[in-house]
């Protein structure tokens, strides 16, 4: 059996970690290769248009209050303090999942439509059928959209969720093949303010991260949650 998975995510002040050290590769096609066993990085504030695969994916960063901190992700936490998210492996299993009418409904949720930013809903013909292309998936764009739209609202203004110390804890309303920018969540840039939420990897995670199809990852904030950060 192999090691079980553990990331820990911190915003920081591009101050002190806004200059990339020497031999630290930065993540080109999507921030989720950082999620890559092993891989320690960040993201600097401009880098988050220029992700070649998924710039418009991550266009929730914008306007989230965590546009101007720097992203770090690593295995290991700082000693300096707590991570501002920790990333597991869970055992976890959806109690339910919608059905094609109910995803349509909830991407028409009030608080999804106030909050999405318009870089998101701006889907260009030729970049979606890339996206699709590089990832391996089959079928149209336009039936995965409304998906990805809904998922996002479950983690804003959840319809879908568990409880767990008398506080709701969100999880993705569909497989990974209907999922898209999972890390947006992981991250905590959407629903991040949530203690504990459950989290199925996008195909983009799958393909540069090796995250598990179809599992649900847990993310915490450590300093609201009971498990302790591994060492």
């Amino acid at each position: 059996m192999g090691k079980a998975f553990a990331k820990v995510v911190y915003w920081l002040d591009p101050d002190e970690h806004g200059v990339r050290p020497k031999g630290e590769a930065a993540p080109q096609k999507a921030p989720c290769e950082l999620l890559a066993p092993g891989r320690e990085g960040r993201v600097l504030p401009e880098e988050w248009e220029g992700f070649s695969l998924c710039a418009r994916q991550v266009s929730w960063v914008s306007g989230s209050g965590r546009e101007n901190l720097v992203l770090w992700v690593s295995d290991l936490p700082r000693k300096t303090r707590p991570p501002d998210y920790l990333i597991t492996d869970s055992a976890f299993a959806p109690p339910a999942l919608p059905k094609e009418k109910e995803a349509r409904a909830m991407a028409q949720d009030p608080a999804y439509l106030v909050r999405r930013p318009a870089a998101w809903e701006a889907v260009q013909d030729s970049s979606a059928a890339a996206w699709m292309r590089t990832l391996g998936l089959p079928g149209r764009f336009e039936g995965l959209f409304t998906w990805h739209c809904a998922n996002h609202a479950n983690f804003l203004e959840p319809k879908f969720f568990v409880t767990e110390n008398n506080r709701p804890a969100p999880y993705s309303i569909a497989r990974t093949r209907r999922v898209c920018s999972a890390c947006m969540e992981m991250f905590g840039v959407v629903g991040g303010d949530w203690p504990v939420r459950y989290v199925v990897p996008c195909p983009g995670a799958v393909l540069f991260a090796q995250m598990v199809s179809g599992r649900y990852y847990r993310v915490s904030r450590p300093e609201m949650d009971e498990e302790p950060v591994p060492c």
